[in-house]
C-alpha cells in the first residue's frame, strides 16, 4: 500500500519540527514535506505536489492559512494548527478535518491521525513505529516551546496537574498529565517506578531496598512497580 503523504506548513521552525517528529513516528506515512510559508506550499502544489494531508498554521505573514486554503482548487484533507482558538469557527466553515491548538500534544495528534486514516485508509489501523528513535521533545515552559533532549532527563515527577522535569542543569514545570509523558518517552530508557516518578534508567547510580539513588537524589520505588522495575534492570544486564 502506498504511504500517505503530508505537508507541514508553518512559519515557526519549532512548530514544524514538532509535527515532523510526530509524523515520523507513524507507520504507513512518508516523511512530511516542510514549508516555511503558505506561499512556498502554494508553489509546490502548483508545480504538481499532491499531498494526502496538509497540517496548516493559520496565522502566517503575507498569506494566512485560511487564505491559502481557499486558493486550492482541489484541497486535500486539511488540519489547521494555531495558538489561537478563536479561529476554530472559520476553520470548520471550510470543512477541515480537524483543528489543533498549540502546543499540540502527541496524544491529541494521534486522535487527529485516527480520524484521517478512517477517511483515507479505513481498512488499516493506526500503528506507531517502534523503530523511530525519539531523542528530544518540546514542552511549553514560561510561555515558549522548549526543546529538551531525552538523554538529559534524570527523572520526571508528578506535581498535581503539572510534571517536574529534572535534567541536572535545568528543570522545567510543565502542564501535562503523567500518563501522557509516560506514553511519549521511550520505554527502553525510561521506567515508571512510582505513581509520581518516571526515571531515566541510564542515570541510576544504585538501588537499595525501595530507594533509587540518582544524581544526588533518592527516589522511592512504589510497591506496585518494584517487581517490574527490578526485572527490567535485571533483563538489561543479560543483554
Amino acid at each position: 500500500m502506498t504511504a500517505l503523504t503530508s505537508m507541514v506548513i508553518d512559519d515557526e521552525s519549532v512548530a514544524r519540527s514538532i509535527l515532523e517528529s510526530y509524523i515520523g513516528q507513524l507507520e504507513g506515512w512518508s516523511a512530511p514535506v516542510p514549508c516555511r510559508s503558505a506561499l512556498e506550499a502554494l508553489d509546490k502544489i502548483n508545480k504538481g505536489m499532491k499531498p494526502d494531508v496538509i497540517f496548516l498554521d493559520i496565522n502566517m505573514p503575507v498569506l494566512s492559512g485560511i487564505e491559502f486554503f481557499r486558493l486550492l482548487e482541489e484541497p486535500p484533507i486539511a488540519v489547521f494548527t494555531t495558538a489561537y482558538s478563536e479561529f476554530a469557527v472559520d476553520a470548520f466553515e471550510l470543512h477541515v478535518t480537524d483543528y489543533l491548538v498549540k502546543p499540540i500534544s502527541f496524544q491529541r495528534f494521534l486522535k487527529t491521525v485516527q480520524r484521517i486514516q478512517s477517511l483515507l485508509t479505513p481498512e488499516k489501523d493506526l500503528a506507531i513505529s517502534t523503530t523511530i528513535k525519539r531523542d528530544y521533545m518540546f514542552v511549553k515552559h514560561n510561555g515558549k516551546m522548549q526543546r529538551i533532549d531525552l538523554d538529559d532527563i534524570i527523572f520526571i515527577e508528578a506535581k498535581g496537574d503539572y510534571i517536574y522535569i529534572e535534567t541536572g542543569q535545568k528543570h522545567f514545570m510543565v502542564l501535562m498529565p503523567m500518563k501522557e509523558i509516560e506514553e511519549y518517552v521511550p520505554a527502553e530508557t525510561f521506567r515508571r517506578i512510582h505513581r509520581s516518578f518516571i526515571v531515566n534508567i541510564r542515570k541510576i547510580n544504585s538501588v537499595h531496598g525501595n530507594i533509587i539513588e540518582m544524581e544526588g537524589k533518592e527516589i522511592p520505588i512504589g510497591v506496585n512497580y518494584k517487581e517490574d522495575f527490578l526485572k527490567s534492570i535485571t533483563d538489561r544486564n543479560k543483554e
